[in-house]
């Protein structure tokens, strides 16, 4: 299982040296850029999630706003048009 995180959990875990329990309970652990820029304002916590290989960060944003963009091009105009001939049918059996 592939978990997004905040940064608070991190933070925690980091400061208890137990972040490895993350590895335990998942395969992967993304991090959006934003919770490592917070992150890294402290440098042994910046460095420690360098080091790991099962840490990915990520622009989340990014990745959730191409997949809308693709369904607007490609769906969203087939929505409309099967919405707007529903409309068409309720207009007509009234």
């Amino acid at each position: 299982m592939i978990v997004i995180s905040d940064t608070g959990p991190i933070t925690n875990l980091l400061q208890i040296e137990r972040l490895n329990l993350l590895k335990e309970l998942f395969q992967k652990i993304v991090i959006p850029t934003g919770v490592f820029a917070e992150l890294s304002h402290i440098p042994a916590q910046r460095l420690a999630l360098e080091e790991l290989d099962w840490v990915e960060v990520k622009d989340i944003l990014r990745s959730l706003v191409k997949p809308l963009i693709g369904f607007r091009k490609t769906l969203l105009p087939s929505f409309l048009d099967l919405w707007a001939d529903s409309k068409k049918l309720n207009v007509f059996l009234e």
